[in-house]
C-alpha cells in the first residue's frame, strides 16, 4: 500500500520577487529622462510659458464668467478670455515697451552729461540748494557719510550715470530683440489659450498624481494660489500705481525720460524694503544739484508723501488677509528670484518662498501627530 503523497516544497521564484522592483527602477529612471528632454524642449519658451501659467491663474475668475454667458462653449470662452487679456494687458505693454526702447537708448548720454556739469562746478553744493528743513537733513545724512568714509555726492551722482548705462543698455537690447519678443508673445498668447481650455482637466490629472494625502495636497495648492494672487495683485498692480503717479511727478517737474524713469519706479517698487524711493530720491537729488530746486523740491515731496505713501493704502485694500510672508522671507524671496531667474523670478521667488512654508507646516504637523500617537501608545 502506497504511502501518503508528499508534495515537493515550493520554493519562491527570487527572479519574479526581483522584477516589481527592476521595473520600478527602469521606469522611473526612464520617465526622469523624458521628462529632463522635456525641459530642454520648452527651456526657450520657459519665461512665456511662465507669464501664461501666471495670467492664466489669475485671470481664471473671469473666464469662468465668459464660461457661464457662452453656456461651457469652451473654445469660444478661452478665446474671447485670450483676447480680452490682449487687449487689457499685451497691447498696452507693447506701447509702453516701444515708448521705453526709444527713450532708454538716449538716457546714458543725458545722464553722462549732467553728472558732468555737476561735478565741472566745484561750488555747485545740493545742500546749499535745499530747503532750510531739508538742507538739516541733508547735511546730517551726509556727516554720517562722511564718518563712513563715503562722499555722498559722488555716490548720488555715480549711481546717476550707472543707472542711466544700465537702462540705456536695456533699452538698445528691447529695440534690437523685437521679434524674439514678439513670438515670445505669440508662444505666451498660444499657450493661455490651452490653459484656459483644458488647464482645469489638465491640474486635476496632475494634482492626482502627487503621492500626499489630499488634505496637504489641498493646503499646498491653497497657499499657492494665494500667495500667486497677492504677488500679482499686491506687488505688480501697486508697483504699476506708483511707477505711473512717479512718471506723473517726473514728466511734471519737466524731467525728460519720464516714461523710462517712471517704469524704473515701478520695477524698483517690485522689490521690498527697497521700493521706489530708490529711483525718485536720486531724480530729484539732481533737479536741486542743477539748480532747479522748486521742481526738484517739489518731486520729493511727491515722491515721499504720494508715490511711497500709496504702497501703504492700497496693498492691505488689495491684498487683504492673503499670503502673509514673513518679510524678511519675502525681501529675499524676491531678490533672490529675480537674481536666479530673471524679471520672472519676482514671482517665482515668494512662490517658491510659499511652497517651502506649506511644506514645513506639513512636516510639523505629522511631527505632531507622530508624538501624539507616541503618548497615547505610552
Amino acid at each position: 500500500m502506497d504511502g501518503p503523497v508528499l508534495n515537493a516544497p515550493e520554493f519562491p521564484d527570487r527572479r519574479s520577487d526581483g522584477r516589481p522592483l527592476l521595473f520600478r527602477i527602469f521606469f522611473f529612471a526612464a520617465f526622469g529622462f523624458l521628462l529632463y528632454q522635456l525641459l530642454k524642449i520648452v527651456a526657450p519658451f520657459f519665461n512665456a510659458i511662465l507669464v501664461a501659467i501666471v495670467l492664466a491663474m489669475v485671470f481664471y475668475p473671469l473666464h469662468v464668467r465668459f464660461l457661464r454667458w457662452f453656456r461651457n462653449r469652451t473654445n469660444l470662452a478661452a478665446a474671447v478670455s485670450v483676447s480680452s487679456l490682449f487687449l487689457m494687458v499685451v497691447v498696452p505693454m507693447v506701447f509702453f515697451l516701444l515708448l521705453f526702447g526709444k527713450q532708454a537708448a538716449a538716457l546714458y548720454p543725458w545722464a553722462q552729461e549732467q553728472v558732468q556739469a555737476v561735478r565741472a562746478d566745484p561750488h555747485n553744493a545740493i545742500e546749499d540748494r535745499l530747503p532750510a528743513p531739508l538742507k538739516k537733513l541733508w547735511v546730517r545724512g551726509q556727516d554720517l557719510m562722511d564718518k563712513a568714509g563715503t562722499n555722498t555726492k559722488d555716490l548720488v551722482l555715480n549711481a546717476v550715470e550707472k543707472f542711466g548705462s544700465n537702462v540705456s543698455g536695456f533699452g538698445a537690447s528691447l529695440l534690437k530683440n523685437t521679434l524674439v519678443f514678439v513670438i515670445q508673445t505669440a508662444i505666451m498668447v498660444f499657450t493661455l489659450f490651452f490653459l484656459f481650455r483644458d488647464g482645469a482637466r489638465v491640474s486635476r490629472a496632475i494634482v492626482e498624481l502627487i503621492p500626499m494625502e489630499e488634505v496637504h495636497k489641498a493646503h499646498i495648492l491653497t497657499r499657492l494660489n494665494e500667495t500667486l494672487t497677492a504677488v500679482v495683485r499686491g506687488m505688480f498692480i501697486v508697483a504699476s500705481v506708483q511707477g505711473l503717479l512717479a512718471g506723473v511727478g517726473y514728466a511734471v517737474a519737466g524731467v525728460r525720460f519720464s516714461v523710462v524713469l517712471g517704469f524704473a519706479t515701478a520695477f524698483f517698487a517690485l522689490i521690498p524694503i527697497i521700493g521706489a524711493t530708490t529711483v525718485w530720491l536720486p531724480v530729484s537729488l539732481m533737479l536741486i544739484a542743477k539748480g532747479w530746486v522748486v521742481p526738484g523740491v517739489g518731486l520729493m515731496i511727491w515722491g515721499a508723501l504720494v508715490v511711497s505713501m500709496v504702497d501703504n493704502f492700497l496693498r492691505p485694500f488689495i491684498i487683504g488677509e492673503q499670503a502673509k510672508l514673513p518679510i524678511a522671507l519675502l525681501f529675499f524671496g524676491t531678490l533672490g528670484g529675480l537674481q536666479a531667474y530673471g524679471p520672472i523670478g519676482l514671482i517665482v521667488g515668494p512662490l517658491i518662498v510659499a511652497t517651502v512654508l506649506a511644506f514645513a507646516k506639513i512636516y510639523g504637523e505629522q511631527v505632531a501627530a507622530a508624538k501624539k500617537r507616541a503618548h497615547g501608545a505610552a
